[in-house]
């Protein structure tokens, strides 16, 4: 599987029956072709597999493709700030019976909409976001923080009745964001950019 070569983005009309697309990347390093299969398993933290995916596929020496799946879920957990239920895909490949790669992603079900006149709305409900601005440094310790502190800051800021969190000025790591996840927290994840578009 190629670096961050995972992508699943769930959609939904109807808050009950969902489409799950999955996008994977994966590449062949060798100078020979390589015939793999994809298998894409969606679990819940109790390990139950709610859908399963399979594509079989002769990759080219030296290249990589990206892989199309969708498949289906019914009445899935959603995650909300006040239960923020989180699900994994496992992304395996494998060559004949021998597994040779597996990338594990977290992810949650959930709908979000941002109405000009009614504000934001997360699975169907109206939601205020009070949020805070926060720089990926901490006091005394600057960026290279353990990821106990990351987790202990957005902790804090929940127990003080934060429900969003602006990452200021540039993606923060990838720790921040699952302890977001993990905790129930909404995220606006910043990329500034100082350079002209042309």
């Amino acid at each position: 599987v190629d670096y961050c070569g995972v992508f699943i983005h769930p959609e939904s009309e109807d808050i009950r029956h969902w489409t799950v697309p999955i996008e994977t990347t994966i590449r062949n390093d060798s100078f020979e072709e390589r015939h793999v299969r994809l298998v894409s398993k969606v679990c819940d933290y109790a390990g139950n597999t709610i859908l399963e995916e399979v594509t079989e596929r002769a990759l080219p020496k030296r290249e990589k493709q990206t892989i199309f799946q969708k498949g289906a879920a019914e009445d899935p957990k959603l995650w909300s700030i006040e239960n923020p239920a989180l699900y994994q895909l496992k992304t395996q490949i494998w060559e004949g019976e021998t597994q040779i790669d597996e990338v594990i992603t977290v992810f949650g079900f959930r709908k979000i909409l941002f109405d000009t006149e009614k504000g934001f709305f997360l699975n169907g409900v109206p939601t205020k976001i009070k949020g805070m601005c926060i720089h990926e440094d901490h006091g005394g310790l600057g960026v290279a923080l353990p990821d106990n502190i990351k987790e202990y800051r957005v902790r804090r800021l929940k127990e003080m009745g934060c429900n969003g969190y602006r990452f200021s000025h540039n993606p923060h790591s990838r720790q921040t964001l699952d302890a977001c996840d993990r905790l129930g927290m909404l995220v606006m994840d910043e990329n500034r950019w100082f350079e002209s578009s042309q």
